[in-house]
C-alpha cells in the first residue's frame, strides 16, 4: 500500500486525490510519504551453532514425576540435602 502511494505521488498525484482514492486519510498518506526506508526492510542475520551442552547422567526423578537433568554431583547433593 505505501509503494502504490509513493507511486501515485511520483505521477504527480495530489496527496488529497491519493488519500480519497485509497480510503486513507491525508495525515496517514504524508507520513508514508515521509518515511524513507521501507517498514520491511531486511536486517542480515549470522546463525551461529549453539554451544555444546555437556551430558550428565545424573537424572534426578520426583515422587510426583519432576524430572531434572544436567546436574553436577554438588548440585545433587544440595538439592536433596534442602528437599529430601
Amino acid at each position: 500500500m505505501k509503494a502504490c502511494v509513493r507511486s501515485l505521488r511520483a505521477t504527480g498525484t495530489k496527496q488529497s486525490e491519493i488519500a480519497s482514492e485509497l480510503g486513507l486519510s491525508t495525515t496517514t498518506v504524508q507520513r508514508w510519504l515521509r518515511e524513507t526506508a521501507p517498514a520491511t526492510a531486511i536486517i542480515p542475520v549470522r546463525v551461529i551453532d549453539p554451544p555444546v551442552a555437556r551430558a550428565s547422567a545424573i537424572v534426578v526423578t520426583s515422587p510426583r514425576g519432576l524430572r531434572i537433568e544436567g546436574l553436577e554431583l554438588g548440585d545433587v547433593a544440595v538439592l536433596l540435602e534442602r528437599h529430601g
